[in-house]
C-alpha cells in the first residue's frame, strides 16, 4: 500500500500544545497515537527530563529529554528561541542568545557551557515553548525510529516501542547490528516479523547487547508492562530456521582450544581484546575464559591500552617484584592515579578483581585518558543491592552502569548488580570491549 499522510493531534502531557505528524499508511494497525506517547515517557524515564544539560559519553553536550547533542542541540536552542523571543532574550542575555543564533551546527558539537551558561540554558529549556519545542522536535525524532522498527519486522505496539527505545539508545548501525544476533538467537532469518515484546526481550538478554544496556532495557521491559498492551502475541511469523555455527577458523582466537562457540555472548569480547593486543592466552592453546581476573593482569591491560612512553618510579609495593611481567603496569597505575594499594606497601597482584574494582581503575583510567567520566541520575537505586557498594566505588559503579560497561543480573525488581563479586577473564574481555567500543 502507498504511503499516505494522516493527520492526528496528540493531547500532550503537562498542557502542551497539540502536535500533527506523518505517518504511512502500514502503521495504520498501530494505535500511533499510543506509541508516540509512551516513547515520549520512555525517554523521560530512561534520558532524563526536560531541563538535563549534561555530557554524553562522547562528551559532546546532551540537552533535554532526548538528550539532543552537538547541531541537534544548536537547532534545538534555536527553535526555542524563535518560539519566544523574548523570554529567550531575558533568560540568556545577549551574548549566549547571539552565540545560539549565530551557532555553526559542526562547531557545536564538542561545544562547552560555564556553569552560569548551563543554569541558563536548563531554565529555556523548562519554559513553556521549551517544552513544546522538545515535544515536537521528540515526535519527529520517533516517527524514524518507527520507521526503522518497521523494517526490522516489528509489528505491534509494544515490539515498536521496544525496539524503538533500543534505537535511541544504541543508534542505528548497533541495533541493526545487534538485531542479526537477536535473531539468530530467536533461530529465526532475517525476513522475522515479531509480535511478541516478551520474546523479543528474551532474546534481546542473551545478546551482548542486552548485557550493556541491561538498565534501559528493564526500565523499557518493566513500563511497558505497565500499559496494560498485549505484550504476548505469537513470537514470529516465520518457521525457525537454524543457523549453523559460523567459521571461526579467521577468529583471532582460533589457537584457543577453550574459546566459546561464535554464538556465545564472551566470543567477540574475547576476540576483540586478543586482537588488539590487550589480553594474552594464559597459554599458546588456552585462553582460560573462566579463570579470575586478577589485580595485576587487570592494570596490565590498561597499561597495553594507555601504552605509556618511559618508565615510571618505583610504587613501592612489596610484594611487586622488581623484574616481572606486572611490574612497569603497576608502577605506571600508581603513578597516574589508576590504582592503588591495598595498604600502603601490598598491591596484592594475585588478588581476584572484584566487580566494584573493575569499575574504579576504568573510571579512573578514563579521567586519565581525558574521557568524561559525569555521571547523571543514581542508576544504582535500580539494583536491589546497590546501596552494598563499598564507598570508593559509588561513583564509579554509577559511572560504569549508565554506560553500560558493567551490567546486573535478573528480572523485573530483582536485579543485582553483586559489587564485592568477582569476574572472570571472558566477562573482563567484555566489558573492555565496550569501553574501547
Amino acid at each position: 500500500m502507498k504511503r499516505r499522510v494522516i493527520a492526528l493531534l496528540l493531547v500532550l502531557a503537562l498542557g502542551l500544545s497539540m502536535v500533527p505528524f506523518a505517518a504511512a499508511a502500514e502503521y495504520e494497525g498501530l494505535h500511533q497515537d499510543r506509541i508516540l506517547p509512551a516513547m515520549r515517557d520512555l525517554m523521560l524515564l530512561v534520558e532524563g527530563n526536560y531541563t538535563s544539560v549534561t555530557r554524553n559519553d562522547s562528551n559532546a553536550l546532551s540537552i533535554g529529554f532526548i538528550q539532543w547533542h552537538g547541531g541537534q542541540a544548536l537547532n534545538l536552542l534555536k527553535a526555542i528561541v524563535d518560539r519566544d523571543p523574548e523570554s529567550a532574550q531575558k533568560i540568556l542575555g545577549d551574548d549566549l542568545l547571539s552565540q545560539i543564533v549565530n551557532g555553526d551546527y559542526d562547531a557545536w558539537y564538542y561545544r562547552t557551557l560555564t556553569a552560569e551558561e548551563g543554569k541558563r540554558v536548563s531554565e529555556l529549556l523548562g519554559t513553556k515553548a521549551g517544552m513544546e519545542v522538545q515535544d515536537e522536535f521528540a515526535y519527529e525524532y520517533f516517527l524514524k525510529f518507527i520507521d526503522a522498527g518497521w523494517k526490522m519486522g516489528m509489528r505491534t505496539d509494544a515490539t515498536i516501542c521496544y525496539y524503538c527505545t533500543m534505537y535511541n539508545q544504541y543508534g542505528s548501525g548497533g541495533i541493526i547490528k545487534y538485531m542479526d544476533k537477536v535473531r539468530a538467537t530467536m533461530g529465526v532469518g532475517k525476513d522475522a516479523t515479531f509480535y511478541s515484546m516478551e520474546a523479543l526481550h528474551q532474546a534481546v538478554k542473551n545478546t551482548s547487547y542486552g548485557q550493556a544496556y541491561i538498565h534501559v532495557r528493564e526500565k523499557t521491559y518493566n513500563y511497558l508492562k505497565t500499559l496494560g498492551w498485549n505484550t504476548t502475541g505469537p513470537d514470529v511469523d516465520v518457521q525457525p530456521q537454524p543457523k549453523p555455527e559460523p567459521d571461526c577458523e579467521n577468529c583471532p582466537c582460533a589457537a584457543f582450544t577453550d574459546m566459546p562457540p561464535k554464538s556465545n555472548w564472551a566470543h567477540d569480547g574475547i576476540d576483540y581484546v586478543v586482537s588488539h593486543g590487550l589480553f594474552n592466552g594464559v597459554s599458546k592453546t588456552s585462553f582460560d575464559p573462566n579463570g579470575g581476573m586478577t589485580r595485576a593482569m587487570l592494570v596490565t591491560v590498561l597499561y597495553r591500552l594507555a601504552a605509556p612512553a618511559g618508565e615510571a618510579p618505583d610504587a613501592g609495593f612489596a610484594d611487586v617484584p622488581e623484574d616481572i611481567w606486572y611490574t612497569e603496569p603497576v608502577n605506571w597505575a600508581a603513578e597516574v592515579g589508576v590504582v592503588s594499594g591495598v595498604s600502603e606497601t601490598e598491591f596484592d597482584p594475585n588478588g581476584v578483581v572484584t566487580r566494584e574494582q573493575i569499575a574504579t581503575f576504568l573510571f579512573r583510567y578514563a579521567h586519565t585518558a581525558g574521557r568524561s567520566t559525569a555521571t547523571g541520575s543514581n542508576t544504582l537505586a535500580g539494583f536491589r543491592d546497590g546501596e552494598s557498594v563499598s564507598d570508593y566505588a559509588v561513583q564509579p559503579m554509577i559511572w560504569a552502569s549508565s554506560q553500560g560497561l558493567i551490567n546486573g543480573t535478573g528480572t523485573g525488581n530483582d536485579v543485582l548488580l553483586d559489587p564485592q563479586g568477582t569476574a572472570t577473564r571472558a566477562q573482563v574481555a567484555a566489558i573492555l570491549m565496550r569501553y574501547c567500543k
